[in-house]
């Protein structure tokens, strides 16, 4: 069994509960084990037992740390521990030395000056919104942000997917265990060109998206360091360790791979967007059960597909991503693939692919819409069959 390791901080006890009580539930399904280490108290008291923390102990530490202090509380070091932390977003309201201190002030003020791992931001908003457009912009002192109400889907913690669960959405489980390798990786090509580093051919390059909302400058033009200044603030970036600047480029480089890059599926494409395309790649028969293998997500994972024929265009640091991705412009020119060189004699599948679900269903069963990016027309299972969820912007989805 897999075990992580979790912090889970709010200013409400009542709350953090929540959040673990719905993470272990849907952890178990997976056979991980969960610890949470939950800092939630907002008076003076003293850590208390077990893995409970007080966050007034936490929010006095911060200033030392601005101040370029070193040392390291009992609290400091637990997150440190961790494998990843989710912070309520709307905590709002506490003091610090600049005033008032927000869910997404501390996501940041960890990201720079304690190492730890995955930043997930949570949302308390009961409005479940799929994104039809999928255009994810990141969020720029997390990895990823999600609503309360969602942490219990067994998608994000490496399950079986059922029920409402986005393909969209990542394996939180698989993104903390191929955290480290991100911040080996940016510490040993810090003065590097990011797109070379990352081995992304020339082709390609011109077509990423480049412009990152955070920065006055194109990701296609910076090394890791030049990405890291622009992610400090002024004031606080020479306290910032080494260490922790190598995570704040892990969790750019990641957040837009996985936010920006790869939702379109117009230049990265993943397994059951691969076999959609090229359906003569599957290995095996086209049934539900083998589709559903292709929905993995799990970086380096062996899904039905003919891997051998496709090895030259897959993308090759794979811990950047928590599933299997190839380079879609090199499927797309490469004729020893019979459905690229012959169109005509290609079979289409039987089932289509429902976004929101994470499943291969029956046309009939699915709503289709138009997305961007490469398959203009994609499908969901829709607000009828998943009650209390938002289809957005609805121009999308078909009449």
């Amino acid at each position: 069994m897999i075990e992580i390791k979790m912090a889970l901080i709010d200013d409400k006890a009542s709350f953090v509960e929540s959040m673990a009580e719905r993470i272990e539930g849907a952890a178990k399904t997976a056979a991980i084990h969960t610890d949470f280490f939950k800092i939630a108290q907002t008076d003076s008291h003293s850590a208390m037992g077990g893995m409970d923390a007080s966050l007034f102990e936490l929010i006095k530490e911060f200033p030392l740390l601005r101040k370029g202090e070193r040392s390291r509380t009992a609290i400091a070091r637990n997150l440190e521990r961790v494998d990843m932390a989710l912070i309520d977003f709307d905590l709002r309201g506490l003091p610090l030395e600049e005033g008032l201190i927000t869910g997404e002030r501390i996501a940041q003020l960890i990201r720079h000056f304690i190492s730890t791992g995955p930043i997930v931001l949570v949302d308390r908003k009961q409005v479940r919104i799929f994104d039809l457009s999928h255009r994810h912009p990141p969020n720029p002192n997390a990895d990823f942000t999600l609503r309360v109400e969602d942490l219990d889907a067994r998608g994000l913690w490496g399950g079986t997917p059922r029920g409402y669960d986005p393909w969209y959405w990542p394996n939180l489980v698989e993104t903390a265990r191929n955290y480290a390798k991100r911040v080996d990786f940016v510490g040993r090509h810090y003065e590097d060109q990011i797109t070379k580093s990352l081995g992304v051919p020339e082709e390609v390059e011109a077509l990423l998206p480049g412009e990152d909302t955070r920065l006055a400058q194109d990701l296609r033009e910076l090394s890791f360091a030049k990405l890291t200044e622009g992610l400090m603030l002024p004031k606080e970036d020479e306290a910032v360790p080494n260490e922790c600047k190598h995570r704040l480029a892990a969790t750019a480089i990641g957040t837009w791979l996985q936010s920006v890059v790869l939702p379109p599926q117009d230049i990265l494409i993943d397994a059951p967007h691969l076999v959609r395309h090229c359906p003569g790649l599957l290995r095996g028969s086209p049934i539900a059960s083998t589709l559903g293998k292709l929905a993995m997500k799990q970086a380096g994972g062996r899904v039905p597909v003919d891997l051998d024929k496709i090895e030259r265009h897959r993308f090759k640091h794979e811990f950047w991503l928590d599933r299997p991705v190839w380079w879609l412009s090199g499927i797309l020119e490469d004729r020893r693939i019979k459905d690229i060189a012959e169109p005509w004699n290609k079979k289409s599948l039987a089932l289509e692919f429902a976004e929101d679900s994470s499943r291969f269903h029956r046309p009939s069963e699915l709503v289709p819409y138009e997305s961007e990016g490469f398959f203009a027309t994609r499908y969901v299972r829709g607000a009828n069959f998943f009650h209390g969820v938002q289809y957005e912007p609805r121009v999308r989805l078909a009449a």
